[in-house]
Protein backbone atom coordinates (compact mmCIF):
# COMPACT_ATOMS: atom_id res chain seq x y z
CA UNK A 1 0.00 0.00 0.00
CA UNK A 2 2.79 2.35 0.82
CA UNK A 3 4.51 1.59 -2.46
CA UNK A 4 1.31 2.40 -4.37
CA UNK A 5 1.01 5.78 -2.62
CA UNK A 6 4.70 6.45 -3.24
CA UNK A 7 4.26 5.61 -6.93
CA UNK A 8 1.22 7.93 -7.20
CA UNK A 9 3.15 10.71 -5.46
CA UNK A 10 6.13 10.27 -7.82
CA UNK A 11 3.87 10.30 -10.89
CA UNK A 12 2.18 13.48 -9.66
CA UNK A 13 5.56 15.08 -8.94
CA UNK A 14 6.84 14.05 -12.39
CA UNK A 15 3.74 15.52 -14.07
CA UNK A 16 4.08 18.80 -12.18
CA UNK A 17 7.79 18.93 -13.05
CA UNK A 18 7.07 18.36 -16.74
CA UNK A 19 4.39 21.08 -16.64
CA UNK A 20 6.81 23.51 -15.00
CA UNK A 21 9.53 22.74 -17.55
CA UNK A 22 7.04 23.21 -20.40
CA UNK A 23 6.02 26.64 -19.02
CA UNK A 24 9.67 27.67 -18.70
CA UNK A 25 10.32 26.61 -22.30
CA UNK A 26 7.36 28.71 -23.46
CA UNK A 27 8.69 31.71 -21.52
CA UNK A 28 12.10 31.40 -23.20
CA UNK A 29 10.44 30.90 -26.60
CA UNK A 30 8.39 34.07 -26.14
CA UNK A 31 11.53 35.96 -25.09
CA UNK A 32 13.32 34.84 -28.27
CA UNK A 33 10.29 35.81 -30.36
CA UNK A 34 10.32 39.25 -28.70
CA UNK A 35 13.98 39.73 -29.58
CA UNK A 36 13.28 38.68 -33.17
CA UNK A 37 10.41 41.16 -33.34
CA UNK A 38 12.67 43.93 -31.99
CA UNK A 39 15.22 43.17 -34.70
CA UNK A 40 12.47 43.32 -37.34
CA UNK A 41 11.23 46.63 -35.92
CA UNK A 42 14.76 48.09 -35.99
CA UNK A 43 15.20 46.89 -39.56
CA UNK A 44 11.86 48.43 -40.61
CA UNK A 45 12.73 51.73 -38.92
CA UNK A 46 16.03 51.86 -40.78
CA UNK A 47 14.28 51.02 -44.04
CA UNK A 48 11.71 53.78 -43.37
CA UNK A 49 14.50 56.30 -42.76
CA UNK A 50 16.25 55.23 -45.96
CA UNK A 51 13.02 55.50 -47.98
CA UNK A 52 12.23 58.91 -46.45
CA UNK A 53 15.68 60.11 -47.50
CA UNK A 54 15.14 58.74 -51.00
CA UNK A 55 11.75 60.47 -51.29
CA UNK A 56 13.18 63.78 -50.08
CA UNK A 57 16.08 63.53 -52.52
CA UNK A 58 13.68 62.81 -55.39
CA UNK A 59 11.60 65.87 -54.41
CA UNK A 60 14.67 68.09 -54.06
CA UNK A 61 15.16 71.09 -56.32
CA UNK A 62 18.47 69.72 -57.57
CA UNK A 63 16.96 66.42 -58.69
CA UNK A 64 13.97 68.14 -60.30
CA UNK A 65 16.32 70.50 -62.15
CA UNK A 66 18.42 67.60 -63.41
CA UNK A 67 15.31 65.80 -64.62
CA UNK A 68 13.98 68.96 -66.23
CA UNK A 69 17.19 69.66 -68.12
CA UNK A 70 17.50 66.06 -69.30
CA UNK A 71 17.56 65.80 -73.10
CA UNK A 72 14.77 63.21 -73.19
CA UNK A 73 12.51 65.16 -70.82
CA UNK A 74 9.31 66.82 -72.06
CA UNK A 75 9.54 69.49 -69.36
CA UNK A 76 10.80 72.97 -70.12
CA UNK A 77 11.25 76.33 -68.43
CA UNK A 78 8.53 78.97 -68.81
CA UNK A 79 8.91 80.98 -72.00
CA UNK A 80 8.65 84.76 -71.48
CA UNK A 81 5.95 84.85 -74.14
CA UNK A 82 3.81 82.55 -71.96
CA UNK A 83 3.71 85.03 -69.06
CA UNK A 84 0.49 87.03 -68.86
CA UNK A 85 0.42 90.62 -67.58
CA UNK A 86 -2.80 91.76 -65.91
CA UNK A 87 -3.59 95.42 -65.39
CA UNK A 88 -5.63 96.70 -62.47
CA UNK A 89 -9.07 98.12 -63.24
CA UNK A 90 -8.95 100.82 -60.55
CA UNK A 91 -6.16 103.13 -59.50
CA UNK A 92 -5.29 103.47 -55.85
CA UNK A 93 -5.64 106.97 -54.48
CA UNK A 94 -2.53 108.18 -52.69
CA UNK A 95 -4.39 110.24 -50.05
CA UNK A 96 -6.45 107.24 -48.81
CA UNK A 97 -4.84 105.33 -45.94
CA UNK A 98 -4.32 101.61 -46.56
CA UNK A 99 -6.86 99.21 -45.05
CA UNK A 100 -6.38 98.64 -41.35
CA UNK A 101 -4.38 101.87 -40.83
CA UNK A 102 -6.03 103.97 -38.15
CA UNK A 103 -4.65 106.57 -35.72
CA UNK A 104 -4.58 104.12 -32.81
CA UNK A 105 -2.17 101.89 -34.76
CA UNK A 106 0.26 104.79 -35.27
CA UNK A 107 0.83 105.02 -31.51
CA UNK A 108 1.49 101.29 -31.36
CA UNK A 109 3.73 101.56 -34.44
CA UNK A 110 5.82 104.33 -32.89
CA UNK A 111 6.21 102.32 -29.68
CA UNK A 112 7.26 99.26 -31.64
CA UNK A 113 9.65 101.32 -33.75
CA UNK A 114 11.50 102.29 -30.58
CA UNK A 115 11.96 98.64 -29.72
CA UNK A 116 13.02 97.45 -33.17
CA UNK A 117 16.46 97.97 -34.62
CA UNK A 118 15.33 98.23 -38.23
CA UNK A 119 14.01 101.19 -40.14
CA UNK A 120 10.49 101.35 -41.46
CA UNK A 121 10.12 101.34 -45.23
CA UNK A 122 7.52 103.68 -46.72
CA UNK A 123 6.46 104.23 -50.30
CA UNK A 124 6.31 107.84 -51.43
CA UNK A 125 4.84 109.47 -54.56
CA UNK A 126 7.23 111.11 -56.97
Amino acid sequence: MRFCNFLKFMMLLTGLSLGYIHMQMQIFDLAYQGKDNEKKIDQLVQEKEYLSYEILSLKSAENLGIEMLDDESDMQFVDPSDIMHISATETIKSDDPPNGDDPSNSAKGSLLSLLSFTTRAEAKDQ
